[in-house]
């Protein structure tokens, strides 16, 4: 029943002879140089044939359970590749008594050892023996072991067997359960899909996972309107989720969350279209304050303001509090669909009881900026500051990139004046901001000079980019690009949005330096993207260079299409 004693004594032995050498040449390491060491290391290692020890220490290590080693040598031995053969030579063998831990115990084995075709073989010798049947616990391990080495084919062929035998061979198999199962991870959706369908909920066997299965199915598969109308089916069944059902209740979600544009949208919505929208929030809620933000932000995203709202009351009737993250999403509901006065009208509600937080300015004022509405939001900016809450830096960007869209240059110069106030370093975003609309108005320049004044020694970082706008605009002379590349590097960070700036102005006089500018740019490790190449092409074409810009053109294009075709592979 056991190896061979002498087989046994013949790997250990090689696996302490190897043991030995390493010990020889640790001892041997401190006392000679390391360089010597690493040769008598190499031409040790060199003699011990890498097989024979990777097969002496799995031998070793198996000897701990010979009973299961021997197993699986019969399991793997071609002299019993019958059934008979197979049978006669594991009852041979003193087994422990059959039943799930056991037969798990031995999968599992053959699990870390790759044995795909032994463990099979044990499946089934194991399902055929008197007294014992396979469970769910038995089938998920060897459908573990099949899908981990990939082999699909051998799953269908698997589950094809297992569907002729029928439930009466696999009495605690959970037959049904155990074919979606099976077909689902064998990569045949479709088919789980269809037997769950016609043979598990039309029989009376459907249950939790199950559904689970065939809804994360479905959405991988992109079938959304299969999982929608499924969901739906739940619904409209009574069928409630709990916490022991998180992945249902996520893939939920995130299919509603998808899909709520469409499924709220006034054309798709029905006369039963608000009932069945608070009938999954109640399948799915369970006074969950993540659920609820969830379906804050479905109504919100899909312009429905109103089923936002009822939401959010019946949120606090529940008894749960509004997080900042609750406020903002019902403040961008109203937003998102059009409804400022009444955004207006919550954040003032919000702002009287306290619950203002900087997270839900910032939400405002950046929603505003998008919305083009620079003026409240300009507003609801100073009000922050008095409420002595610093904006985030994005809140700053947007909406000094907002009133310069709208020519009010002043107070744009005037925020990036507080922003470098609060002690923060001006960010490229700003500082490019600043240099693209000083190329098109003299107004920029003409704000920071009357906010500050120019300072060409430059104290601050706030001079120094003044001193910069001025050299765009040319009022102080800069003789070479380089110059200036260097004095912006001293205001704010340089990005490739800087250097399109850059490469620009470089044309207008020298097309020498703007082709030294393009290299210094590259050779700091910046990538052209297509608007520096559309600038390069630009500048050859002033300068009459056409056959360079066509050069440079087709070489953008090969660049780009390449670029393409990659993200797509």
């Amino acid at each position: 029943m056991l190896q061979p004693l002498k087989h046994v004594t013949k790997r250990r032995s090689l696996f302490s002879s190897f043991l030995i050498h390493i010990n020889n040449l640790s001892s041997f390491s401190s006392s000679s140089s390391s360089s010597s060491s690493s040769h008598n290391c190499h031409t040790v290692l060199r003699k011990i044939n890498q097989n024979d020890f990777a097969s002496s220490v799995k031998d070793w290590f198996n000897t701990r359970d010979p009973i299961i080693t021997r197993i699986f040598q019969i399991l793997s031995s071609t002299d019993s590749s019958s059934d008979a053969a197979l049978d006669a030579s594991l009852a041979a063998l003193t087994l422990p008594r059959l039943d799930e831990s056991f037969v798990l115990t031995v999968l599992h084995h053959g699990t870390a050892a790759a044995h795909i075709y032994p463990c099979l073989r044990f499946f089934d010798w194991a399902g055929r023996q008197p007294g014992f049947h396979h469970t769910r616990g038995t089938f998920s391990a060897i459908f573990r072991i099949l899908a981990r080495n990939r082999s699909m084919s051998t799953i269908i062929e698997f589950l094809r067997t297992f569907r002729r035998r029928g439930p009466a061979f696999y009495p605690h198999a959970r037959f049904n359960d155990t074919l979606v199962i099976g077909y689902a991870i064998a990569g045949k959706p479709e088919i789980a899909l269809q037997l769950f369908v016609r043979q598990i909920r039309m029989k009376g066997f459907e249950n939790r996972y199950t559904n689970a299965l065939v809804m994360k199915s479905l959405c991988k598969q992109g079938r959304l309107d299969e999982a929608e109308g499924f969901l739906f089916c739940l619904v409209d069944g009574g069928k409630k989720l709990h916490g022991s059902e998180k992945g249902m209740v996520d893939d939920a979600l995130d299919l509603f969350k998808s899909r709520s544009e469409f499924m709220l949208s006034p054309n798709h919505m029905m006369d039963n279209s608000r009932s069945r929208f608070f009938s999954l929030f109640e399948m799915l809620s369970h006074n969950d304050r993540h659920i609820y933000d969830c379906f804050i932000d479905a109504a919100g995203h899909a312009k429905q303001a109103e089923l936002a709202w009822k939401v959010f009351e019946l949120m606090q009737r529940n008894g749960i509090q509004p997080t900042s993250s609750s406020l903002s999403l019902m403040l961008k509901a109203y937003l998102k669909s059009g409804r400022t006065s009444d955004a207006l009208i919550f954040f003032n509600n919000v702002w009287s009881r306290g619950l203002a937080t900087k997270k839900l300015y910032n939400c405002f004022v950046i929603f505003l900026c998008k919305s083009k509405n620079p003026e409240p939001a300009y507003r609801f900016f100073l009000k922050m500051l008095e409420d002595g809450l610093n904006p985030s830096i994005e809140c700053y960007e947007i909406l000094v990139q907002e009133l310069c869209s709208s020519e009010r240059y002043h107070e744009a110069v005037n925020l990036v004046d507080m922003y470098e106030k609060k002690g923060r370093r001006i960010t490229s975003f700003l500082g490019n901001i600043l240099l693209y609309q000083s190329m098109f108005s003299p107004e920029v320049y003409n704000a920071c000079v009357r906010l500050r004044g120019v300072k060409e020694e430059g104290k601050t970082d706030w001079s120094m980019l003044s001193f910069v706008v001025g050299a765009f605009r040319r009022h102080h002379r800069v003789s070479h690009v380089e110059d200036l590349e260097k004095l912006i590097a001293k205001c704010f960070p340089l990005d490739i949005y800087t250097y399109n700036l850059l490469l620009r102005k470089a044309w207008k006089t020298d097309k020498e330096q703007a082709c030294q500018l393009f290299e210094r740019m590259c050779q700091r490790g910046f990538e052209p993207n297509q608007w520096i190449y559309s600038t390069m092409v630009d500048g050859f074409k002033r300068h009459g260079m056409r056959d360079k810009a066509e050069r440079w053109f087709q070489e953008s294009k090969r660049i780009f299409s390449n670029r393409e075709t990659r993200m797509l592979i």
